[in-house]
This record gives C-alpha cells, structure tokens and sequence, in this order.
C-alpha cells in the first residue's frame, strides 16, 4: 500500500521472490529432461516482503520513500492471504541441477539494468 512517499509492507508475509530469467531457463531444462509430475519452479531464499522491500532500497540506493514495516491483516483483502508461501524447490533442483540468481546476485544485475537507462 502506498501513501505520499510511504510504502507498508508485510512483515509477516513471506514469500520466494525469483529473478524471472531463472524461471524461464528452469521450465526450458524441465521441458529438456522430459520432466514429469509438479515441480516448485522458485528461489530458495524465503523473505518478507518488508525485508525485501528494505534490501532493494539499500542496494539500488533509493533515498526517497519510506517503508512502513506492518502486519498482513493491517490490509484489508476480500479473501484471508497466506502468511507463508514459500515453497520447497528441492525436486526441481535434484531433477535439473540448476542454480538460481541469488537476491543480491538479481539486485546488482537490476542495478546495472537501472543505471543504464
């Protein structure tokens, strides 16, 4: 939720944020190595949003804004939300050996993106 220069975030809710490059990349060696049944295609670094929220604003260094740390139910949803949706990416991995970009590893690469523009 945003107000004039604050942002509220979640910190109770945790989630497995993931560099979408990786997503693509994961599906295409399942697709290679004919794999079968489900699969958790995601990061394996669980976060709140807030501490996410705070990572991202230290390391693009954004000086503007203020987050807000706050509770799930401080937001006012039709529907109850998760608090927890991180999953476990283990299959995945044994399955295709693949590595994912690490949360810093993603925020220099959105850095560089960021500086370049």
């Amino acid at each position: 939720m945003a107000e004039r220069g604050k942002l509220l975030l979640a910190t109770n809710q945790i989630f497995c944020p993931s560099y979408v490059d990786d997503i693509c990349q994961g599906l295409g060696l399942l697709m290679e190595k004919r794999g079968l049944g489900c699969y958790n295609v995601c990061s394996s670094e669980p976060i709140s949003r807030f501490e996410l929220g705070t990572l991202v604003k230290a390391r693009l260094g954004i000086k503007a804004g203020r987050l807000i740390p706050c509770s799930l139910t401080d937001f006012k949803f039709e529907d109850n939300r998760p608090l927890n949706t991180s999953m476990s990416n283990n299959r995945f991995i044994q399955a295709t050996g693949f590595r994912f970009t690490t949360l810093e590893e993603s925020l220099a690469k959105l850095k560089q993106i960021n500086e370049t523009i």
